[in-house]
């Protein structure tokens, strides 16, 4: 749906991008490169690309100076910076431009992926959803508070965001894309996933199969829940179970995650963080990370493309057969008959 282009005067970046980043994944369907800035400059004028990704340091036209060139043709182009320097002065010009962001070189492509996924997220917010100052002012105060770990204050900018949308009455496609923003940015508080473009594929997946606007708040109502869980009585968590759920949420694709694995990651001793989850979440880790996997299989299984091999690997399965015995014992159906219900 959306179209990107590149600019960098070295050729090996130019052919790692185009390699190595997930781009169908992104819902980006065409990307082209070029190596300097009056090249950059006709590609634009024939392509009008959505996002533009340049390197500021280029013989000639710097970066800088090509996208205020840009900026006046394309005023709504998503602008990404790569830069192998550290100038303030170039980074200030960065925010002037109302760069999405500034990557520092060498190009780090997982880091390039959020960038980009954010860029797309703000494409499909601005194609329907009227960026005004209001919209503006409602998106900023969701990621403030979601950056404060206020989760009253986060479950109340989303309910400002849902009037907001039933008051605009968007089309479908700008609701699926104001919704993947938020849930985006939900998803990766505290922790990201280990396959950042298959966790985008999948997110895309799970929403893109919702209808309507109250389905798509539920979605990100109950990734609010996740990324600010409860425990079994209702009141907030330690922060090591915290830090320990959100880490298993980015890593259920990881077939060695258990309790070993999870206790590393949050600096505590598995003895310790057995004892204390089971306290505060009334389940043992193993039975709610087997749970996380089965609602995160229930979501995948809804996107038809997926084989069910591919939903077992994605939910941290090696045996498609040994997936389909664990969905079965769960929730009472095998994943074929749980598709075709939900189809």
């Amino acid at each position: 749906m959306w179209k990107a282009a590149i600019v960098d005067d070295e050729r090996a970046t130019r052919e790692g991008l185009l390699c190595h980043v997930p781009w169908r994944a992104l819902g980006i369907e065409q990307v082209r490169a070029v190596a300097d800035a009056p090249q950059m400059l006709s590609l634009c004028r024939e392509m009008r690309p959505d996002i533009v990704i340049s390197d500021i340091r280029m013989p000639g036209m710097d970066g800088i100076a090509l996208c205020q060139t840009l900026r006046k043709s394309l005023p709504k182009c998503r602008i990404i910076f790569l830069s192998g320097y550290s100038d303030k002065a170039y980074l200030k010009a960065a925010i002037e431009l109302s760069a999405v962001s500034y990557v520092e070189k060498p190009v780090s492509i997982a880091e390039l992926t959020r960038v980009l996924a954010r860029a797309v997220a703000e494409c499909e917010q601005l194609s329907g959803w009227r960026q005004d100052a209001h919209s503006a002012a409602l998106a900023a105060q969701y990621a403030e508070a979601l950056h404060r770990g206020d989760r009253q204050g986060v479950l109340a900018a989303a309910q400002r965001v849902r009037e907001a949308l039933v008051a605009a009455s968007p089309d479908v496609s700008a609701l699926h894309g104001t919704y993947f923003q938020l849930c985006y940015q939900t998803e990766r508080r505290g922790w990201m996933p280990q396959d950042e473009a298959s966790a985008i594929e999948a997110l895309r997946a799970a929403l893109d199969a919702l209808p309507d606007l109250d389905a798509l708040h539920g979605a990100l109502t109950e990734r609010i829940e996740t990324a600010f869980p409860t425990g079994a009585q209702g009141m907030p968590l330690n922060p090591k179970v915290q830090d320990a759920l959100r880490y298993m949420q980015g890593a259920l694709s990881d077939p060695a995650l258990d309790l070993t694995a999870i206790a590393r990651q949050v600096y505590t001793s598995p003895t310790y963080l057995a004892s204390l989850f089971k306290k505060e979440m009334g389940d043992t880790v193993r039975q709610y990370l087997s749970a996380m996997r089965m609602r995160h299989a229930c979501g995948l299984l809804r996107e038809r493309t997926l084989k069910l091999y591919q939903v077992a690997q994605r939910c941290g399965y090696t045996d498609a057969n040994y997936f389909t015995k664990a969905f079965r014992k769960a929730m009472g159906m095998t994943p074929k008959a749980y598709r075709e219900k939900m189809m």
